[in-house]
């Protein structure tokens, strides 16, 4: 029986491990699907997941992934942009079917389900792109921003800041289902 996870690393190495998937580089401590898509030079950070079928492609420049982060099912992230490291920061979480073309990533974002970021964007600190909604324009985001509604509404509030606390939380309990529940997937 083939594993559900193909790890590429190893807990107790300290440099990251060049994957056999182009330039993909998954740092010890991360978990990664064998059936996600990893193209060009991608970095991924310690303690991040991504589940199967997640397509991260670094088409015009690099894409850098911090740590903690929690890329579900089905999302896209994509470097369009010609000689431009994507860099996405820590413990953020892309829920199944996000898509995010996005030049720069904070932290403790998070990209609810079939949410796109255009290329042009930029997303700061404990931001929510809400469930469908769509950026497409050409601007930075303020911090602990979110974005609802068909009309795309924005809510420039402090109180997200008690959601983003429970984002380690989620990571870290799929993170330990995965540790003790490896063994039985060889």
């Amino acid at each position: 029986m083939r594993p559900v996870l193909d790890r590429l690393n190893h807990m107790d190495k300290q440099q990251p491990v060049l994957s056999s998937r182009n330039q993909a580089r998954i740092t010890p401590g991360a978990v990664v699907c064998s059936e996600c898509e990893l193209c060009g030079e991608v970095v991924i950070g310690a303690g991040t997941i991504v589940h199967p079928k997640a397509r991260i492609v670094a088409e015009a420049g690099p894409i850098h992934i911090g740590a903690f982060n929690l890329i579900e099912e089905q999302v896209e992230i994509i470097n369009r942009t010609p000689d431009t490291v994507l860099k996405i920061g820590d413990h953020n979480v892309f829920e199944v079917g996000a898509r995010c073309e996005a030049m720069e990533i904070g932290d403790n974002n998070v990209f609810e389900a079939k949410s796109f970021v255009g290329p042009h964007m930029r997303i700061t600190n404990g931001c929510v792109i809400g469930a469908m909604c769509s950026l497409m324009s050409d601007e930075t985001l303020p911090e602990c921003t979110v974005i609802y509604g068909e009309q795309v509404s924005f809510c420039y509030c402090c109180y997200v800041h008690a959601t983003l606390i429970q984002i380690p939380d989620l990571l870290s309990s799929q993170l330990v289902y995965i540790n003790t529940h490896w063994d039985e997937a060889k």
